[in-house]
């Protein structure tokens, strides 16, 4: 079986393509729980024409990746400004400059850490 070079060109570009996010993500602020064993992260998703631009707050162990759509708490579309603080290593507090209407999604607990909004 001969291999053809545009064939080899050819997968080389698809593999290239699909590893690839159309989104861009931004990271803006990390804050990290009293204890230090937790970090918020403020994320801006930004794709173009394909979908909405979202604002993400991540929950996740510090020095983990930020950016997983497993560890969001609070999303919300367009880029908004997000506000997190901890009350303590158990409480966070995320106070979003935007419309309910806004809100895409968010929970109240995620393992043992409270999650209040303002």
């Amino acid at each position: 079986m001969k291999i053809r070079p545009y064939s080899v060109l050819c997968c080389m570009a698809l593999l290239v393509l699909s590893a690839c996010s159309l989104c861009d993500q931004e990271r803006i602020s990390d804050t990290t729980s009293p204890d230090g064993s937790l970090t918020a992260t403020v994320v801006y998703i930004g794709c173009g024409a394909i979908t909405k631009d979202a604002t993400w707050v991540t929950l996740h162990r510090k020095g983990d990746k930020y950016d997983r759509s497993n560890e969001i708490v609070f999303s919300t579309v367009q880029q908004q400004q997000v506000d997190v603080s901890w009350k303590d290593a158990s409480h966070l507090s995320i106070y979003c400059h935007c419309h309910d209407d806004d809100v895409r999604f968010q929970v109240t607990k995620k393992g043992n850490i409270k999650i209040s909004y303002n």
